[in-house]
Parts: C-alpha cells; sequence; structure tokens
C-alpha cells in the first residue's frame, strides 16, 4: 500500500481522480436490507444505483461487494457489470457458522482480464 491515496471524499470523486488503466477500485459500499426501501432511493446518498454507474465508467478494474440480493443484482446487470455469486462462511456469535451469499461485481471479466 506504498503508493495507495486516502481521501475523505465522494467516492464517485475520489474514484475518478485517481482512475486509470492500472488502477484497481475496491467498493465495499452501504449494503442495504431487504426491508429498507430508502437504501435504494438515495436517502443515505450511496445509492446501489449510482454505484453500478460509476463502477461502469472507470478505465481501471473495479470490484463492488454486496449481500447477495436480486434487486441489487438486476441494478448491477442493467448497467453491463459482471456478476459473481461466491458463498462465504460467517463464524461469529452463539448460532456457530452461518453460510450466506455475497454478489462481486466487476467491470470486467476476472477469468479472463477483459473488460465486457
Amino acid at each position: 500500500l506504498q503508493h495507495a491515496h486516502l481521501s475523505k471524499v465522494d467516492f464517485a470523486v475520489a474514484m475518478r481522480k485517481y482512475d486509470g488503466p492500472d488502477t484497481i477500485h475496491f467498493l465495499d459500499p452501504p449494503w442495504p436490507v431487504k426491508s429498507a426501501k430508502k437504501y435504494y432511493e438515495g436517502n443515505v446518498g450511496v445509492t446501489v444505483e449510482k454505484v453500478a454507474k460509476v463502477a461502469k465508467s472507470m478505465k481501471g478494474k473495479v470490484w463492488v461487494i454486496y449481500n447477495y440480493d436480486k434487486k441489487i443484482a438486476q441494478i448491477m446487470r442493467k448497467h453491463g457489470l459482471k456478476l459473481y455469486k461466491i458463498k462465504t462462511m460467517r463464524t461469529a456469535g452463539t448460532k456457530g457458522s452461518i453460510y450466506y451469499e455475497k454478489l462481486v461485481a466487476t467491470n470486467y471479466d476476472i477469468k479472463t482480464g477483459k473488460r465486457r
């Protein structure tokens, strides 16, 4: 991380400023809760729609991670992002191990490295 940059600005501003063909952007935005309609409509400032638009517009490679949700997947797909569903395990709390699905959206094919 010798050449990493930390900024306290809107994510889209920072991404556009430092974007380039050799840039790797990793986004872990606020995760919508299925019952929280406000996340989809922008009441928290970072909508799934905005994340998808910005991710698609970058020259560098972009990874976006969310808990798997059909509506999020639909929005990401609408903007031409490549989707990957991965299973992961959380080992915390009194319930033991819990398996759940994550959605990884990229602006390129992670197997070939080529842009869509």
